[in-house]
């Protein structure tokens, strides 16, 4: 996954969404996310951003068991 996809990923949800101000983006440490041009898109939005180390191990096997992380 690239920073580009992202970026478009992150645009359309924020189009389709239209979050109100104070919004908190968790994601996880992939470079995608930790790039000084996605850190700076989602700021120029009024976006904060929570990096989250343990995502997929934590929380990702709850919401589907069947997939092995």
């Amino acid at each position: 996954m690239t920073t580009e996809l992202v970026i478009k990923a992150f645009d359309n949800a924020h189009s389709s969404q239209k979050p109100t101000e104070g919004l908190v983006l968790h994601t996880d440490l992939g470079l995608q996310y930790t790039s000084s041009e996605f850190t700076q898109h989602i700021q120029n939005h009024h976006i904060k951003q929570s990096l989250v180390r343990k995502v997929a191990r934590t929380i990702m096997p709850v919401l589907n068991p069947f997939i092995p992380y």
